[in-house]
């Protein structure tokens, strides 16, 4: 079995307060969950109300199709008008 960890850093579009930024959070966990199979956290940084990390879990016994998941995850966040991405990372851990 592998296990991929994918790491997403984006900042809110229009986050003006701590209710358009968990409005934001709540959408794109939902979308998160829906098309796919993932353990999602959300991090909220308490500091700045325009920031937002997101990590995802998922296990695998095909490296393909981790490698699918990671892209379709991508596509989706990139997608999102309401966020854009500043920082991602992909690791496979066997």
């Amino acid at each position: 079995m592998h296990v991929a960890r994918m790491f997403y850093q984006l900042k809110i579009v229009e986050g003006y307060s701590v209710k358009d930024r968990r409005r934001v959070l709540r959408s794109l966990r939902e979308k998160l969950k829906r098309n796919f199979n993932f353990s999602v956290v959300m991090e909220e940084d308490p500091d700045t109300i325009n920031l937002m990390t997101i990590h995802i879990v998922q296990i695998n016994s095909q490296i393909k199709a981790l490698d699918r998941s990671y892209e379709n995850c991508l596509e989706l966040i990139l997608s999102s008008q309401e966020s854009e991405l500043i920082h991602h990372e992909f690791t496979i851990l066997e």
